[in-house]
């Protein structure tokens, strides 16, 4: 929040009263304020970039959540229940794959946490999320940890398969999105359906009959 807003904000709180853009009288206010901030207040405070008064202000009740690498207790459980949330059904990891995903810093926390599991899940194979499947990068680097870098092959695999979640598995369809011929994309999906860590559910038939 820059500090020309900070001011406006306070005088709101305090006075429970606005005025709307454009209007000549003002307006009571009932709210209960909720504030969510991943910077240290009281640093920003002491450097003169945040108000104390504000701060004092609205730090009535203070939350602090860990970041992933500090709980890493909560890392196994979390994957569990976003994989199964993304798929709609039960999702495994094999041990290889937990521990890839405790050993890391998860600078992204959970939004990092989020996209890993659902890239994950269009790779794996029988429900079951392998070490393979798992595409770790570090922010600072933008290496690759825990898993082979991918190739040009794997990236259109991976939009292959998203195109065809996104149609709900209708190939003609998905076949229209991606702009290819029908006849291609079964082609592409025989070479892939045995290709490693790559899904092709059951219950979806992809024969061109």
């Amino acid at each position: 929040m820059s500090s020309r807003v900070q001011p406006k904000l306070l005088k709101v709180v305090e006075e429970r009263r606005f005025r709307r853009l454009g209007d000549i009288r003002e307006r009571a206010l009932s709210v209960r304020l909720i504030s969510a901030t991943h910077q240290d207040l009281e640093r920003l405070t002491a450097n003169k970039q945040f108000r104390s008064d504000l701060l004092y202000r609205i730090n009535t009740i203070v939350i602090t959540i860990p970041p992933l690498r500090e709980r890493r207790a909560d890392i196994l459980e979390l994957a569990r229940a976003l994989a199964h949330k993304i798929a709609g059904r039960e999702i495994g990891f094999t041990p290889a794959a937990e521990r890839i995903l405790l050993a890391h810093d998860w600078p992204g926390n959970i939004r990092e946490l989020h996209n890993v599991i659902d890239r994950a899940i269009l790779f794996a194979q029988d429900n079951m999320i392998a070490e393979s499947d798992i595409t770790l990068r570090h922010a600072s680097t933008s290496s690759t940890t825990g898993t082979t870098p991918f190739t040009m092959s794997d990236w259109e695999r991976l939009h292959i398969f998203e195109t065809l979640e996104r149609e709900g598995w209708h190939v003609p369809t998905a076949a229209t999105r991606l702009g290819i011929p029908r006849s291609s994309l079964y082609k592409k999906l025989r070479k892939y359906a045995g290709a490693r860590s790559t899904q092709r559910p059951s219950n979806h038939d992809l024969s061109p009959n």
